[in-house]
């Protein structure tokens, strides 16, 4: 992934290993990832939800479709040489289950492993959009589009959600440095789309980049079956993180992204709050069923109890900690706020700014499911 790109952005950084649980991979110890289905009101339930898969219903009932706003946030230190500014910042997500039997997203070196399975996935559903200026000296670039998308197919809890197939698009300006003397060394214009095909046994994926502006593509396999902790697509990242809710941390994971191949991200839970806009998102989650107020409470989402977690890459080189806010779970039996994503927090490199992604909108959600 390119630096700053926020969403898929994995240039974070580094610390400890929580030995979570244990099992073979390969004959080698691995740390097993605590998850839950916390998506669903039981969460102890491993598997998919019949009423949560595409084809049950024809209505929309069966996804949980979210919108957030994204709003930038200039640093209080920033960058001396060239800025950038944010606006008309929208992130939508849709998460559901559905078929995997489509040959399009079977690398036909991994199409013996799939042979006869005809799989129900988790498929989870992301577009990002905005409208991006820098600024260096008396130069400005004028508004350019950034239009990131992401989806992913993923198995069940009971199968420690291990990828199946995951496509990044990207057409976006990112930053290209730390110190600039002109314009034109301030950005760099991606136009690049990732598509990484996983073997059913989870022990091989094949990685195809495309590049639209220099035409030079790419295949790069990799065996990924031997890791020391649970491994993930990075694009699922919103729901691993989801599911780890009430598990604890610290812990480490792996996450695997088309350019580096996998790397180790230690989560941990930081002691900071939802913020100024607790009652706006208290509101959207209440208008579907997933927020009750208490009657005495003084002011809407006083209640809303939250679970933050930050990402930190586990490299050397030291990048940026996203971190993410979810409706805490409270009841596992009784799983009112589905561990609702809330808000993500996620700085820019080179002393640039934040952006905050904040829930403005829930379309459909699991409530009945």
């Amino acid at each position: 992934m390119r630096k700053g790109l926020g969403i898929i952005a994995v240039t974070l950084a580094a610390s400890c290993v929580f030995m979570a649980g244990c099992s073979s991979c390969n004959g080698t110890s691995k740390n097993v990832s605590p998850l839950a289905s916390n998506w669903y009101t039981y969460t102890g339930y491993k598997n998919i939800q019949p009423t949560f898969t595409d084809g049950v219903t024809d209505k929309e009932e069966y996804k949980e479709i979210i919108t957030y706003g994204v709003e930038f946030k200039k640093p209080s230190v920033g960058n001396d040489t060239y800025s950038v500014k944010y606006e008309n910042g929208i992130y939508t997500t849709e998460f559901y289950a559905k078929k995997f039997n489509d040959d399009a997203l079977i690398h036909e070196d991994h199409k013996s492993s799939y042979e006869g399975k005809n799989i129900i996935s988790y498929y989870y559903h992301t577009e990002f959009s905005a409208n991006v200026t820098y600024k260096c000296g008396s130069d400005e670039s004028g508004s350019l589009e950034s239009k990131i998308t992401t989806e992913c197919y993923f198995l069940s809890v009971e199968d420690e959600l291990r990828p199946l197939y995951s496509k990044q698009v990207i057409k976006s300006p990112a930053p290209a440095t730390l110190q600039a003397k002109k314009l034109s060394d301030c950005y760099t214009l991606c136009d690049e789309a990732y598509e990484t095909f996983y073997s059913y046994n989870g022990k091989s994926a094949i990685s195809q980049i495309t590049n639209n502006i220099n035409n030079k593509n790419s295949t790069k396999s990799r065996g990924v079956g031997g890791t020391s902790n649970s491994l993930f697509d990075v694009t699922s990242l919103d729901i691993v993180l989801r599911a780890l809710i009430g598990s604890g941390f610290d812990q480490t994971i792996e996450l695997y992204t088309p350019l580096n191949g996998i790397d180790s991200f230690t989560l941990s839970s930081p002691s900071t709050s939802l913020g100024a806009k607790k009652g706006e998102i208290a509101t959207a989650l209440q208008n579907k069923g997933l927020y009750i107020p208490d009657e005495n409470e003084a002011n809407i989402g006083d209640g809303l109890n939250t679970t933050a977690v930050s990402v930190k890459t586990n490299r050397q080189l030291q990048g940026v900690s996203q971190t993410y806010w979810f409706a805490k779970v409270e009841n596992k039996r009784n799983n009112v706020g589905r561990a609702t994503l809330l808000k993500i927090s996620v700085p820019i490199v080179f002393n640039l700014g934040t952006l905050e992604y904040t829930l403005q909108n829930v379309t459909s959600t699991l409530w009945d499911k």
